[in-house]
């Protein structure tokens, strides 16, 4: 797994979970260990289902360990989206299952006493921009209609003024790892099983079987939540929704930020909220989202965020800074219930649009009560097969054309020697004697030749130089600088290159 510096994850220990070494039978395999996996478990296991857990790397250092923490049903302006997409009856679907997640999510801290930085705020969707202020109205009396608890501010604790908002009451935010570290503790006291360093690599529907690197798993139920479904096969979800990756950078000293978590509706979508630690304040602004893999220079991003807080606030240190990578789908719901049709027993969450916290949550009681009792409240309007509007149809052609453009990039004229002049912590695509490969060099000087050919769908990776990371801009699968498969929809490591081996390409 490719280091990461998101304050979640270095403010917390890690885990050391077994491998699973034989072959196992039970009644419910969850695959994936973030929040849809670690509280889909817990619940099946508290309903007496067999349970077990597996997740390829370590639990809790994928997009739950990359988030900003926030539990809300304010997912900026979705409501009015919702009610004009859908009719007002799956748009509360929607608002009502979010909203019961977030109270799932504080009775459970308080039910179990877990210490996880849980502070109750407001949460806002705000613009700077005059023109927005009708976008906002609109959001407002459609959040109301479904019995939101929204009301309009124009005024709020941000260090700069607004044009208008929308301030949702009794949201929340925390601490993502502690929770789900704790989850996972009570997931095993009540007779579950986590393995980590455990890769699911198929399924075999027929025969109820997940097939891992070197075991098999036979269970009743199966639960996908690996971020990308890993299992899709002949169901299209890489056509159906798009990676997009943006940007978190973490501030101490004189940010003055006293309640609240916001986000803009602008066109520069800026979000912050706060955190107290033992030490100091924290503040986190995120923002500079792009498709996965498009972005010329990671680095430029964070440098943009790090100037904008430096405008906002005097004698600030910047701690902390660190990608998260979210799927959207094509009508902005998230595919959660049945992986298909064509199954009764395979379950998917996915597609969370960048509030997985609430949508996650959700995914697990949906799944809980579809495995249990057959059925959900809400499980019309997260339909991974539902019908999809004229307009999500076009939104899937335009991200085609898109995808397609990157299956012919990338191709640089370039020669042997820029190999050889690569600094330490430094990757190109290059072209040598016809072949493009990716190039690194680590810090040690060992370097890594790789084929950049991504398995999934033989678009071409970049390299992500803010994570050292190999990304796919067309459907989002993620590999580490030698490598090794990290997340999305490939499934398997990127090919490793072997050239002339009379030249040297080791610097002496």
């Amino acid at each position: 797994m490719y280091e990461s510096d998101s304050y979640w994850i270095k403010s917390t220990p890690s885990t050391n979970y077994p491998t699973l070494e034989e072959d196992i039978s039970v009644d419910c395999v969850v695959i994936g260990g973030g929040i849809t996996g670690i509280t889909t478990g817990l619940l099946l296991q508290q309903q007496g289902l067999k349970t077990i857990i597996i997740e390829k790397n370590k639990i809790c250092l994928g997009t739950t360990g990359h988030t900003t923490g926030k539990i809300t049903s304010g997912h900026n302006l979705i409501y009015s989206y919702l009610i004009d997409t859908f009719g007002k009856k799956l748009a509360k679907q929607y608002a009502d299952a979010n909203q019961q997640a977030i109270r799932f999510i504080i009775d459970t801290v308080k039910k179990y006493d877990i210490d996880c930085d849980l502070c109750i705020e407001p949460s806002y969707v705000y613009t700077t921009d005059k023109d927005n202020v009708i976008m906002i109205n609109k959001e407002l009396v459609a959040a109301l209609s479904l019995g939101l608890p929204a009301e309009y501010v124009d005024l709020t604790d941000l260090p700069f003024g607004i044009e208008g908002g929308i301030r949702f009451l009794n949201q929340a935010q925390f601490h993502p790892r502690k929770y789900i570290l704790e989850l996972a503790r009570i997931f095993e006291e009540n007779g579950g099983t986590i393995y980590e360093n455990t890769q699911a690599i198929n399924i075999e529907p027929k025969n109820n079987i997940v097939t891992t690197t070197s075991n098999t798993i036979t269970a009743k139920n199966i639960v996908i939540a690996t971020h990308y479904p890993f299992y899709s096969k002949g169901h299209l979800y890489f056509a159906k929704m798009s990676p997009y990756t943006s940007y978190v950078v973490g501030a101490s000293g004189h940010t003055k930020l006293k309640n609240g978590m916001y986000i803009s509706c602008d066109r520069d979508t800026r979000s912050f909220r706060y955190l107290d630690t033992h030490n100091d304040r924290l503040l986190f602004i995120g923002g500079q989202s792009h498709k996965t893999g498009q972005s010329e220079d990671e680095n430029y991003n964070f440098t943009i965020l790090m100037d904008y807080i430096n405008k906002l606030y005097n004698d600030v240190s910047i701690d902390y800074k660190w990608l998260a990578q979210d799927y959207i789908t094509i009508d902005k719901v998230p595919y959660i219930g049945l992986l298909s049709n064509d199954y009764d027993n395979i379950f998917v969450g996915t597609g969370y649009g960048k509030w997985g916290m609430t949508n996650g949550t959700v995914a697990a009681m949906i799944i809980k009560d579809l495995i249990t009792e057959g059925t959900n409240p809400w499980k019309d309007v997260f339909n991974p097969s539902r019908s999809f509007t004229l307009d999500s149809l076009r939104n899937m052609f335009a991200d085609s054309v898109n995808t397609s453009g990157e299956f012919i990039a990338s191709r640089f004229k370039n020669s042997k020697e820029e190999i050889e002049n690569l600094k330490p912590t430094e990757g190109k695509v290059i072209k040598v004697d016809n072949i493009t490969i990716g190039a690194y060099r680590d810090e040690n000087n060992r370097l890594y030749l790789l084929d950049t050919t991504c398995p999934h769908m033989k678009c071409k990776v970049q390299f992500n130089d803010a994570e050292k990371t190999w990304d796919c801009p067309c459907h989002g699968s993620r590999f580490n600088y030698d490598g090794t498969f990290i997340d999305g929809p490939a499934n398997r490591d990127l090919k490793k290159i072997e050239l002339d081996t009379e030249y040297d390409y080791e610097k002496e």
